[in-house]
């Protein structure tokens, strides 16, 4: 699912599309959880193909990086041996569903 994807496109009188960014998304972030474990990067690859590896999709890249907020990490790969959080695979439909319904 792409993140632009979870918020509600909206319109201006000249048909000029444009999102509400004052709407956010917030994970938990007890990350001792059952919601997440953490992963190490085998090799540095763009945040997508990490995302296709976890998740089988390249689209959840924003949740990874979600789940990491409070690090700094490249915004476009992910360096070989960084020690992330990650949502297991199994809550993810779980999560991806609250927030839609937070949203």
């Amino acid at each position: 699912m792409l993140y632009s994807s979870i918020f509600n496109t909206y319109y201006t009188q000249d048909n000029v599309p444009f999102y509400n960014i004052l709407k956010k998304i917030q994970l938990p972030e007890d990350k001792t959880s059952e919601l997440y474990t953490t992963y190490i990067v085998p090799y540095s690859m763009p945040w997508t193909t990490l995302s296709y590896l976890i998740y089988g999709d390249l689209t959840y890249y924003w949740l990874i990086l979600l789940a990491n907020t409070n690090k700094k990490l490249n915004p476009m790969y992910a360096s070989v041996s960084d020690k992330i959080f990650i949502v297991k695979p199994e809550y993810l439909s779980m999560v991806v569903e609250a927030i839609e319904n937070e949203i």
